[in-house]
C-alpha cells in the first residue's frame, strides 16, 4: 500500500506532537495505523558478563543498533516474515527513523486482563511461535504483549530485537519459548504444562524443548533456591517472582510421576 499525501501530512503532524513515545496510533479515513520510531538498541557490560558467566537464555546480548538500523533491521524482517506466509502487520511506510504498520488489533496481554477465558488464543499462540520456528526464525520478544488478536485471528508484532549472528537459532528459539512461558507466569495464567509444550513441539518438530527448558531450570537451580523463601519473594519484583514460579514448574515437570502426585 502507498501511502497519499493526506496521509503522510497526518503522520508528519503526528510525529510532532509526539515527540516522546517511540510507538502511537493515528487514525485515518476510519482505519487505525500504528507509527513506530527506530532506536538505539544494544546491551551494556553487565548483561554481556551475566551472559558469559550463566549462558541464560534471557541474557543474550543483543547487538548494538541506531535508530536507522533498527528501522531497516524490523521492516526487513516483517517483510520476510510475510513472505514465509507468517500473520504480522502489513507495512504502509517505511522512512529513515519510522515505518507506518496497519493495526493489528489488540495485545493478547490486554485481553487476559479483561477475560481469563483466552485458553484457546493462548495455545494457538504456542503453535504459531512453533510454526514460525519450523520456517528457521525467531521473534525475539515472544510475550503475549507482542502477539495480537483481530477478527479472530492471531499476529506476530515487534521484531526490533536483533542478535549476533554468532548466537545459534536454536538458542534463541528456546529463548523465545522461555520468554513466552515466563510472560504466562508474570501473567498467573495458569495452563497445563505439558499440554502446551506439546502444542509447540507438534508446530515446531523441535521435540528437545523440554530438555533444553530442564537444562535451564538445572543450571539456574541455585537461584530458585535462593528465592524460595517466603520472606524472600516478598521483597521480589514481578518479573523476578515470575521466573522463580516457572522454574518450579519446570523442576515440577522433572520430578517422576509418583513423586509428582505425593506418592
Amino acid at each position: 500500500m502507498s501511502p497519499d499525501n493526506d496521509l503522510n501530512s497526518l503522520i508528519n503532524s503526528a510525529l510532532d506532537i509526539f515527540k516522546d513515545r517511540e510507538v502511537f496510533p493515528v487514525e485515518y479515513k476510519k482505519k487505525k495505523y500504528w507509527v513506530k520510531r527506530g532506536r538505539r538498541s544494544g546491551s551494556n557490560l553487565l548483561q554481556h558478563f551475566a551472559w558469559k558467566m550463566l549462558h541464560f537464555p534471557l541474557l543474550t546480548p543483543a547487538e548494538n543498533q541506531s535508530e536507522e538500523e533498527s528501522v531497516i533491521y524490523e521492516t526487513e524482517k516483517i517483510k520476510r516474515m510475510q513472505s514465509l506466509g507468517i500473520a504480522v502487520p502489513s507495512l504502509v511506510l517505511i522512512e529513515k527513523r519510522f515505518f507506518v504498520m496497519e493495526d493489528v488489533g489488540t495485545p493478547l496481554y490486554i485481553l487476559l486482563k479483561k477475560n481469563s477465558n483466552i485458553f484457546p488464543q493462548i495455545y494457538t499462540a504456542i503453535e504459531l511461535l512453533g510454526a514460525l520456528h519450523r520456517k528457521k526464525e525467531y521473534h525475539g520478544g515472544a510475550q503475549l504483549r507482542n502477539i495480537t488478536m483481530k477478527d479472530s485471528e492471531l499476529f506476530f508484532i515487534d521484531f526490533e530485537e536483533k542478535f549476533s549472528s554468532e548466537v545459534s537459532l536454536e538458542l534463541l528459539q528456546i529463548r523465545d519459548v522461555f520468554m513466552f512461558l515466563l510472560c504466562l507466569s508474570k501473567h498467573n495464567f495458569e495452563y497445563d504444562y505439558h499440554f502446551l509444550l506439546e502444542k509447540y513441539i507438534s508446530a515446531s518438530g523441535n521435540n528437545d524443548i523440554k530438555k533444553e527448558l530442564e537444562k535451564i531450570s538445572i543450571s539456574l537451580k541455585f537461584v530458585e533456591k535462593i528465592l524460595k523463601p517466603e520472606l524472600i519473594r516478598n521483597l521480589l519484583d514481578k518479573d523476578t517472582l515470575a521466573l522463580a514460579k516457572l522454574l518450579e514448574t519446570i523442576s515440577y515437570q522433572r520430578l517422576p510421576t509418583k513423586k509428582r502426585a505425593g506418592g
